[in-house]
C-alpha cells in the first residue's frame, strides 16, 4: 500500500527545470532590450536551460519506464495493441499540442517564419525541427521532437531491456544499477571523444535523441531500480529533505560553473560534456530516496498545491514562455538594466502561466475529442 506525503518530488524537479528554461531565456531577451549582463551581482539568475533539458529527458525515461517496466505500477505491456496505446497517448499528449502551438504562434506572432521558409513545414511534421531555420516564437519546441523521437524508441528499449534483465532473475535491480552506471560512463567517454574530434556540441552532441540516449535510458533502468517503500512521515520528511537538498544544491553548483564559463572556457565545456553523467547520478538518487512513483501524494498544504498547479502546466508553460517573452520585451521600461531584467522575469512568468492555462484548457477539449 503506497505512503500519503504531501511533496511530490516530480513535480518539484519538473518546476525547477521549467524556471531555469525560463529564467536564461529570460536572459537573452533582457540583454538584447535592456542591456543586461549577468555580473557579481546577478550570477544566481544564470539558470542552467541545458541542464533543465537533460533532467527532463531523465525524468520521461523514469516515467515511461515504470509505465513499462514497473511490475506492479505498468500501465503498457508489450502488445502491439499496448504499444499504440502509448504512442497514441504521447501524441496526444505532448506531439499535437506542440504542433497546435507552433501553428498559433507562427500565424498570430511571426507569420513571415512559414512564409519565408516553407520547407520547414515538412521538418516539424516529421519531427525533425531543431530551430533551424531559427524561429524565437518557437525555437524551444526542438526539445519536444528529440523526446518524441525517444518516445517512438522507448517500446524497443523496454523490450531489450525487459529480455536483459529476465535473465538476471533476482539481480535485476542490481544489474539496472550497474546499466546506470555504465551508461553514466559511456555518456561521458562519448562526449569527450566528441570534444577531442573538435565536433560541433549543439548540433551533434547536445541535440540529437542519440546524445542523449544515456540520459533517457538510465531513467529507464532507475524505474526497475526503485523499490516500493513503506515511510512514516518522519522518515520521509528526513529522505526528501535530503534528496532534494541535493538536487538543489547541484542547480545551484551548475549555475556557479556556468557563470564561471563566461570567463574561462574549461567552466563551460565541463558544463558541457560533465554535467550529463552529474544529473544521471544526482537524479537516480534523489528519486531512489524520495520514493518516485512509489509514493502517493495527496497534499492539503497550499504551496505545494500551487507547485504541483505549476507542474501541470510546466509543459505549456514550457511552449508558450518564448512566444511571451518576445512579445513583451520591447515594451518593458526600467532605470536599470538590472530593473529591466527582474520587471521582464516577473512580468512574463505571470503572462506565460496565463497563457498556459488558457492553451491548456483549450487543448482538453481537443484530446477529450479524440479519446471518445
Amino acid at each position: 500500500m503506497k505512503t500519503e506525503v504531501q511533496l511530490n518530488p516530480i513535480s518539484f524537479i519538473k518546476v525547477v527545470a521549467t524556471i531555469c528554461v525560463f529564467g536564461l531565456h529570460t536572459s537573452l531577451f533582457s540583454s538584447r532590450y535592456g542591456e543586461f549582463t549577468f555580473s557579481n551581482k546577478t550570477w544566481f539568475l544564470q539558470t542552467p536551460a541545458w541542464a533543465a533539458v537533460w533532467i527532463f529527458f531523465f525524468v520521461s525515461g523514469y516515467l515511461n519506464g515504470g509505465n513499462f517496466l514497473g511490475g506492479e505500477n505498468c500501465k503498457y505491456d508489450f502488445s502491439c495493441k499496448s504499444i499504440i496505446d502509448f504512442y497514441k497517448k504521447r501524441f496526444v499528449k505532448v506531439v499535437l499540442p506542440t504542433w497546435i502551438f507552433i501553428v498559433i504562434a507562427c500565424i498570430i506572432v511571426e507569420p513571415e517564419f512559414i512564409v519565408q521558409n516553407p520547407h520547414v513545414f515538412l521538418k516539424i511534421v516529421t519531427l525533425r525541427y531543431y530551430n533551424n531555420p531559427a524561429c524565437t516564437s518557437i525555437g524551444a519546441t526542438w526539445y519536444v521532437f528529440v523526446l518524441a523521437q525517444l518516445y517512438l524508441l522507448t517500446p524497443v528499449i523496454c523490450v531489450i531491456l525487459n529480455y536483459i534483465l529476465s535473465k538476471a532473475g533476482n539481480r535485476k535491480r542490481i544489474v539496472a544499477k550497474v546499466g546506470i552506471g555504465v551508461l553514466c560512463i559511456a555518456g561521458l567517454v562519448y562526449r569527450y571523444y566528441m570534444l577531442k574530434l573538435n565536433i560541433a556540441w549543439s548540433e551533434h552532441v547536445y541535440v540529437p535523441f542519440y546524445s542523449n540516449l544515456d540520459i533517457y535510458i538510465s531513467g529507464i533502468l532507475l524505474s526497475v531500480v526503485q523499490k516500493a517503500k513503506a515511510y512514516n512521515k518522519n522518515q520521509y520528511c528526513r529522505s526528501i529533505f535530503r534528496s532534494l537538498i541535493m538536487f538543489i544544491a547541484v542547480i545551484i553548483v551548475n549555475i556557479i560553473v556556468y557563470y564561471k564559463g563566461n570567463f574561462d572556457e574549461k567552466y563551460m565545456l565541463f558544463y558541457q560534456y560533465a554535467f550529463p553523467s552529474i544529473y544521471i547520478i544526482i537524479l537516480s538518487l534523489v528519486l531512489y530516496e524520495s520514493g518516485g512513483w512509489n509514493i502517493c501524494y495527496k497534499s492539503k498544504n497550499i504551496c505545494m498545491k500551487l507547485l504541483d498547479m505549476f507542474a501541470g502546466i510546466s509543459f505549456e508553460f514550457y511552449l508558450v514562455h518564448s512566444m511571451v517573452l518576445y512579445k513583451i520585451s520591447p515594451y518593458i521600461k526600467a532605470s536599470s538594466p538590472n530593473k529591466y531584467h527582474m520587471s521582464l522575469l516577473c512580468i512574463a512568468f505571470i503572462l506565460s502561466i496565463f497563457v498556459a492555462i488558457v492553451f491548456q484548457s483549450g487543448y482538453k477539449g481537443i484530446s477529450n475529442r479524440i479519446y471518445k
